[in-house]
């Protein structure tokens, strides 16, 4: 049972681009317009991949984030790599024991 993830050209593609773009300070500092009546988030999904994006202290944050399951249900890894207001990029891993 071991983890398999096959993406092609387009999605290496995307998913190097998404990171991209949550690694640049300037996305991540980027001030964002008052929006009447606007969401205050956003979540888009690309296959197994996951970004949000929200507004915190008048700056956005995102995050890129990926759950990967067995077929009973258990997680096998959960993953989330997140640009910070400050300019930072946190990543985290989660796996079970054992492993």
């Amino acid at each position: 049972m071991g983890l398999h993830m096959k993406l092609g050209p387009k999605a290496v593609s995307a998913c190097g681009a998404i990171l991209f773009s949550l690694m640049s300070p300037a996305s991540a500092q980027q001030q964002v317009a008052a929006v009447p009546d606007g969401p205050s988030s956003l979540r888009e999904v690309y296959q197994d991949w996951s970004v949000t994006c929200s507004v915190r202290e008048k700056a956005r944050v995102c995050s890129l984030a990926q759950d990967q399951v067995q077929q009973n249900g258990q997680r096998l890894l959960a993953m989330e790599i997140a640009a910070r207001p400050d300019g930072s990029t946190t990543a985290t891993l989660l796996l079970p024991f054992g492993i």
